[in-house]
């Protein structure tokens, strides 16, 4: 939460904008690169300060300290990953903003045993610090010569406009994927939560190759947009959604054959009641999955306004439909709801996107 929305909407921005920079340093590019660390860092130190403040206040400092200290390491982390990845590093970005602290983190407790919680926190702190110093050094070598530059100029104001609609988008997003334990623990469901629960988490790995993608083709998207090149962003666009289609269209389908085998195989034969809801929930990361390129094509083409819009009209109508049915439906109504927006998602992001190419290749 404090990552995707403590950083205030910077993450894509920083992905668009460092795509288009060319290798010559310039006093705009400077001015962005100081401002895409100066303001998301101090947004995520000023929501760890009170993270800390109220772990003094419910006596427990100690922890929630170390979870402060979370937060704005891994959000420093995140902040490199995105520059990688805008830099066309993409596997390296994921490698080491995911795998390296993971893979550190999971050696180190299984070795050490820790026997509560706050060494274990202390433990994945130093894998987040590892996974930063290593991305901040590749990073440091393509922007100092930026850095280096004695004059800079800001365009603050445009850069915080661009990045309150991603926030908006973020943040709709963000509450949406959790909007299960928002409503279902609103109405003291809590065995029909863990049930759509674990059904959720099995479906989440339908996502997995549009995420792999994403910091593959935005570069390549950012930087085809502003110089006009039409015929590799419609490329792009069709590539990704036929890549998005060939893996995700096989699993959903096994999963609609075999839920209670493959749930049941993971959480355990009692969350075997989730085939209730399963085939909602896996229309719905399915329309998410197809949707995810698409929506991404309108941050990396300055289209935030209609990216954070769309998300907030999703998010209300998905709290609209699971409010109002989940007490007569339970779980179902939850299912139904996120299906719902995520369909609306997809029909507005692709339609919009699609006759957006079109209209560019008229021009």
């Amino acid at each position: 939460m404090a990552v995707q929305l403590g950083t205030l909407g910077w993450l894509p921005l920083i992905r668009r904008e460092v795509s288009r920079m060319t290798e010559t340093a310039s006093p705009i590019s400077k001015g962005f690169i100081l401002r895409s660390v100066q303001i998301p860092m101090l947004s995520v130190i000023i929501i760890g300060s009170l993270v800390f403040l109220y772990g003094i206040y419910a006596d427990q400092t100690s922890y929630y300290a170390y979870i402060s200290i979370l937060s704005v390491v891994y959000s420093a982390v995140f902040i490199c990953r995105e520059y990688l990845a805008a830099l066309r590093y993409p596997t390296l970005s994921i490698l080491l903003a995911e795998a390296l602290p993971f893979a550190f983190a999971c050696c180190i407790l299984w070795l050490a045993r820790p026997d509560h919680v706050e060494l274990a926190l202390l433990i994945v702190i130093l894998g987040s610090a590892l996974s930063l110093l290593a991305q901040f050094t590749i990073v440091y070598q393509h922007i100092r010569p930026h850095l280096a530059l004695r004059h800079v100029e800001y365009k603050t104001s445009a850069w915080i406009k661009s990045g309150f609609f991603s926030l908006l988008g973020v943040g709709g997003r963000t509450i949406l994927d959790r909007l299960d334990v928002i409503v279902l623990s609103f109405f003291a469901l809590s065995t029909e939560l863990s049930i759509y629960n674990s059904g959720f988490r099995v479906a989440n790995l339908l996502l997995l190759p549009s995420i792999v993608l994403l910091p593959v083709f935005s570069p390549h998207i950012s930087k085809a947009h502003e110089t006009g090149d039409i015929s590799s962003l419609r490329g792009d666009m069709l590539l990704q959604t036929l890549l998005v289609g060939v893996s995700v269209v096989p699993l959903a389908a096994a999963l609609l054959a075999f839920p209670d085998q493959i749930i049941g195989f993971i959480f355990g034969e009692e969350y075997g009641a989730a085939d209730q809801v399963i085939g909602f929930i896996i229309m719905s990361q399915v329309m998410f999955a197809f949707s995810l390129p698409w929506s991404n094509l309108f941050l990396m083409k300055n289209g935030e306004r209609t990216y954070g819009f769309t998300n907030l009209a999703a998010l209300a109508l998905a709290a609209l439909i699971a409010f109002g049915l989940t007490d007569p439906l339970g779980v179902i109504a939850v299912a139904v709801a996120s299906m719902t927006a995520n369909t609306l998602l997809f029909t507005v992001f692709f339609g919009l996107g699609v006759t957006d190419l079109f209209r560019w290749a008229e021009r």
